[in-house]
């Protein structure tokens, strides 16, 4: 049958008519099974392509030392970009404040021309950039003044300003403490800082806090926003952590150590300074020659370095036989020439001496060979080794002394089971060799004598604090209630006294008050070679004021040039720390009284802000001239120390917002807060030094504020 070319036509039309027809009610049925059967399944595929959940960093933990001044605080940078593509950024409102922006940009930044800022700012709205780069590394405050330029004003749908947090981990003080406040490394993995050393690792749990979850939106350039109604878990900031340290004590101990380390050429040394009472520690110093030929805090050698002490250590033993009855300080001790040989080892003393010493002497001036005569007479000879090894062990060697930062070693006090025991060592014990001590565990028993024979847990942190609020309070902690007798506690502060008199620290020449320690120098062993090295450690660790302790103290100055001597390398460095700290500490000394009954100052006392009229009364009592000329507006002053005179600053307050009551004492602070409606709580006695709700801050109903007294 014939088919016209027509109906042909027709034909096949129809054909692919109904096959684009199928084709539709196939993608139809495809597109409702997406639709309402997998819609889940797609929605989860394009959220895990156009966003992700990443965890959201809580703020980790502020360090504070004993008076409030951070040392170690985390910082918030912001990257920001520009979304040219934003839902609301139309070319009307582009076109119409580009050039405002540009010119604002250029102002600010100042590192492109307005002209250049424009030309960028044109040609990314013309390629459509979603994630122009505005500036890197800025400020929370720098922040606060770009959000106010033209378009970045406007809502973020609009502006299209993406800020990408950035935090950085700051020590306001620099490489002072740095090995014992420690430091923070990024784990790419998990998204959180990890504490590396010192307090940041021992009490990274603490610092870290608890992350949150935030959905971000990607953008080009692997630039991430964060999605308004995006699935958020909350984070929960990290606890601020408040340390013993004096960063002033700190400061002035690290120059001085600092100082004698370049004058003596030596690899490396260690200050630690500990409160007698509380085992707090003050200050804390390590500084090792670098690559880069200064002096920095590297490793925290006082904590974690075991070495042989020396003769610092002739005080346990001392201690050892006089507890044990076997010596009295005035018996005679025949040390023949100062050499002497025990088992084929020798032993000798460094300076020239007489061949009978009172035991007493034998400590004062540091003799090795008496020592190693005490030990080998009374407890080798009498087979009583193990009685003087037990009674170092009793008072704490042989262990951690658990100071609460990373690093610390256990303390090596050798038994006979030890495989480098020898007939010898306990006489090379005697004057500190063959034993593995830190520093600080030799401070720590020094410090118990200090403190009558109690040994004392030695700690940096002292409280837990969550939003201004204490909610853990780290109170002193007793080791060991008493190292020794009452009785031998009284002759160890005397020989200690005796050292400094006539021994070998005579060299300390303190007038206002008396010092009592222990000089130590002890050669280095090289394992190589297997022998002693002519390579020195030089120490000197006391306590003072000697008649009613406060402070104690090491110093150890590692292979020094020259001089190595502890006598002549690190007492020169505790008598200057000692002096600073007598100096600048009011408790102990106090101003002192003429007969007439007026006071007189050895330099202008330390005077807290507050009432302006009272500060008058009291300076014109205790005549004290006020130095500054300027007419005072303000009723609420600061004043400031200077060298003849007091002077005055006006403590400008604004109308309606907290005001700084820092420097000011409780009455005064306590007055102006309340007066503002403000309920204050306080803690602590003394000067203000920290307030939970900064100056400034606008005044709520009902606000609470804390404030911290040192």
């Amino acid at each position: 049958m014939f088919i016209s070319h027509k109906e042909e036509i027709i034909a096949k039309t129809g054909i692919i008519y109904w096959l684009i027809m199928i084709i539709a009610v196939l993608i139809f049925i495809r597109l409702l099974g997406i639709m309402f059967i997998e819609k889940n399944k797609w929605k989860e595929e394009v959220r895990k392509r156009a966003y992700v959940l990443k965890k959201d960093r809580a703020s980790r933990g502020d360090i504070y030392d004993a008076k409030g001044k951070l040392l170690a605080t985390s910082v918030h940078y912001y990257n920001l970009f520009m979304d040219m593509k934003a839902g609301g950024l139309s070319n009307k409102i582009f076109d119409n404040n580009v050039v405002d922006l540009a010119d604002s940009l250029a102002i600010f930044f100042k590192n492109k021309s307005k002209k250049q800022w424009l030309t960028d700012l044109r040609d990314a709205r013309k390629k459509g950039n979603r994630a122009f780069v505005i500036a890197h590394k800025v400020s929370n405050r720098e922040l606060k003044i770009i959000k106010q330029f033209p378009i970045l004003k406007l809502n973020r749908n609009v502006s299209g300003l993406v800020p990408q947090i950035e935090i950085k981990r700051e020590r306001p003080f620099g490489n002072l403490l740095r090995r014992t406040i420690g430091y923070i490394s990024e784990n790419r993995y998990t998204e959180l800082d990890i504490g590396m050393a010192g307090i940041e690792k021992k009490y990274d749990r603490e610092l870290l806090g608890s992350p949150g979850e935030i959905l971000y939106q990607k953008l080009a350039n692997n630039v991430l926003m964060a999605v308004n109604k995006g699935t958020r878990l909350e984070t929960d900031e990290g606890t601020d952590i408040v340390t013993a340290i004096d960063i002033n004590m700190q400061d002035y101990a690290d120059s001085v150590l600092r100082e004698q380390l370049f004058i003596s050429k030596a690899s490396h040394g260690s200050v630690v300074v500990m409160e007698v009472k509380t085992g707090y520690i003050k200050a804390m110093v390590n500084l090792q020659y670098g690559t880069d030929s200064l002096y920095s805090e590297r490793l925290n050698h006082a904590v974690g370095e075991t070495l042989a002490p020396g003769s610092t250590f002739k005080l346990p033993v001392l201690i050892a036989a006089l507890e044990d009855k076997y010596v009295k300080l005035t018996d005679t001790i025949d040390i023949g020439n100062g050499h002497k040989e025990y088992f084929g080892v020798p032993v000798d003393d460094d300076h020239e001496a007489k061949q009978q010493y009172t035991v007493r002497e034998v400590f004062e001036k540091s003799s090795n060979v008496g020592m190693a005569e005490i030990v080998n007479i009374n407890y080798v000879k009498t087979g009583k080794i193990d009685k003087f090894l037990q009674r170092l062990y009793d008072m704490g060697f042989g262990k951690k002394t658990g100071i609460d930062i990373a690093g610390e070693k256990k303390s090596e006090i050798k038994n006979r089971k030890h495989q480098k025991w020898s007939n010898s060592t306990p006489m090379m014990m005697s004057h500190g060799y063959e034993l593995k001590i830190s520093p600080l565990q030799i401070l720590t028993f020094y410090n118990a004598i200090a403190n009558n024979g109690m040994m004392m847990k030695p700690q940096v942190v002292t409280e837990f604090q969550k939003h201004g609020e204490t909610i853990k309070v780290f109170e002193p902690e007793v080791l060991i209630d008493a190292v020794c007798s009452e009785p031998t506690i009284k002759k160890a502060h005397s020989v200690l006294r005796g050292v400094v008199e006539r021994g070998t620290a005579s060299g300390i020449k303190i007038k206002k008050f008396k010092v009592a320690g222990k000089t130590g120098t002890a050669k280095y062993y090289d394992v190589g070679q297997k022998k002693h090295i002519e390579e020195y450690r030089a120490s000197f660790v006391g306590y003072f004021p000697a008649e009613n302790p406060k402070y104690s103290c090491i110093v150890v100055i590692n292979k020094p040039q020259g001089n190595y001597y502890g006598a002549q390398v690190a007492v020169p460095v505790f008598e200057k720390i000692a002096n600073k700290i007598y100096s600048c500490d009011h408790e102990l000394n106090p101003q002192k009284l003429k007969e007439t009954g007026k006071f007189i100052f050895s330099e202008i006392p330390i005077s807290k802000s507050g009432y302006k009229d009272d500060a008058d009364a009291i300076f014109s009592v205790i005549k004290i001239p006020i130095g500054s000329k300027k007419k005072i507006e303000s009723e609420w002053i600061t004043t400031n120390k200077r060298k003849y005179s007091i002077e005055y600053i006006d403590r400008n307050m604004i109308r309606g917002t907290v005001p700084s009551v820092i420097d000011m004492g409780a009455k005064d602070a306590v007055f102006l807060l309340e007066t503002l409606g403000i309920k204050v709580n306080i803690r602590g006695r003394g000067t203000v030094r920290r307030q939970s709700i900064p100056s400034g801050t606008r005044i709520k109903k009902n606000m609470k504020i804390n404030i911290w007294l040192y």
